[in-house]
């Protein structure tokens, strides 16, 4: 099976059938915490950014991994870099194989044009 090939079925795959893992929990169901109220804290306040290699980032997340070597891959990676620069998210990039194996499919891959200050 060819790069592209394979990519357009990852998409496929994880649109089309159950890849949710059966028991995967985040392991807080074993914790139980004391509730403390902190009600003298203004949420507005909170501020959650940090800077990091220059970027300022908003949140503490990273938006990982983006796919490629489609046209649907293309979709789906500008959408997630175009919701990264709006709310100030980073975003990593997963297997760039393709791109760099395949030439004609690196546009795929390439979303600075929308996300110009994003990590």
């Amino acid at each position: 099976m060819d790069h592209k090939a394979r990519k357009a079925d990852h998409i496929r795959i994880n649109l089309e059938e159950d890849v949710q893992f059966p028991r995967l929990t985040t392991g807080l169901e074993k914790f139980r915490f004391v509730h403390q109220a902190l009600p003298e804290l203004n949420m507005a306040q909170i501020d959650l950014a940090v800077e990091l290699f220059g970027h300022a980032v908003q949140v503490p997340l990273l938006i990982s991994s983006m796919t490629g070597g489609t046209e649907a891959a293309e979709r789906i990676n500008r959408n997630l870099a175009i919701g990264a620069q709006a709310r100030g998210v980073a975003m990593g990039v997963g297997s760039q194989r393709t791109g760099l194996e395949v030439g004609e499919t690196a546009d795929s891959f390439r979303v600075r044009d929308v996300a110009p200050d994003i990590l």
